[in-house]
């Protein structure tokens, strides 16, 4: 029995429906569908969680700071310092590190580049405790800080320049201090 023309036309029209209607049927992929994402996954149609390089650095650290030269003084073998998100949520590779050096508060901001975390702020108007009491100062730090142990230590090196001014005289005191720590 032989089909006629009008009833081959009305298979493949039937056919080609199903096909567009449940072409991708069953073969949804949950996965990280962000390219930024750590575990991107390109063949992906459902986002899932994504992992980006700066989570490893992300929480609260236990540890310490030390400055072997001019800021000396600020060293401290018990340290809890933070680091969270930027202020752009959107911006998967920002963070700032929060700390308090001797009463001296300090956030700074970083971009996570693969393994390290690059850090770079300059401050204005920071007080810097002296002796008689505080000094506004200017403050620029720069620095370099890597995850080990599984991403649980991390181990840093940030330059510090400090400048204040003094009988109108500015001073200007720099150190390459360390910051190491346990995450909590």
């Amino acid at each position: 029995m032989a089909m006629n023309f009008k009833s081959i036309i009305q298979i493949l029209l039937f056919s080609t429906i199903v096909v567009l209607l449940c072409g991708s049927c069953g073969d949804e992929v949950t996965g990280c569908t962000d390219p930024e994402g750590e575990n991107y996954d390109v063949n992906a149609t459902v986002s899932g969680d994504c992992v980006y390089a700066r989570d490893k650095f992300l929480g609260t650290f236990l540890g310490v700071f030390t400055c072997p030269g001019s800021l000396e003084a600020l060293s401290n073998d018990s340290i809890q310092f933070t680091i969270i998100e930027g202020l752009d949520s959107d911006i998967k590779s920002d963070i700032i590190l929060e700390l308090i050096v001797d009463g001296f508060p300090l956030a700074i901001a970083g971009t996570v580049e693969g393994n390290e975390l690059i850090l770079m702020q300059e401050l204005t108007n920071v007080p810097i405790p002296i002796l008689s009491g505080e000094l506004p100062g200017d403050v620029t730090a720069v620095g370099v800080a890597m995850m080990t142990n599984g991403d649980q230590s991390l181990t840093a090196t940030l330059n510090l320049d400090v400048i204040v001014e003094i009988y109108g005289m500015p001073l200007t005191i720099m150190d390459a201090c360390g910051i190491s720590g346990e995450k909590q």
